[in-house]
């Protein structure tokens, strides 16, 4: 909770961001693993391809009714 109300530190969203994006990117992958590396960026990358896919389809079923 400390952490949260903290104004010094960074924001909420700057902090999402950076989460998301060392989670695309694999930082948490084992580096000397290039096998592992990459196909866990590819693996990610294509879920949020897919997840983006559905929620275009989704939209669009919506509005079409």
């Amino acid at each position: 909770m400390a952490r949260e109300a903290d104004s010094s530190g960074s924001s909420a969203v700057s902090r999402t961001t950076k989460r998301a994006r060392d989670h695309l990117s694999a930082a948490d992958a084992d580096q000397s693993d290039a096998i592992e590396y990459w196909g866990t960026r590819i693996g990610r990358a294509m879920g949020l391809i897919v997840t983006v896919g559905l929620i275009v389809w989704l939209v669009i079923l919506v509005v079409r009714g």
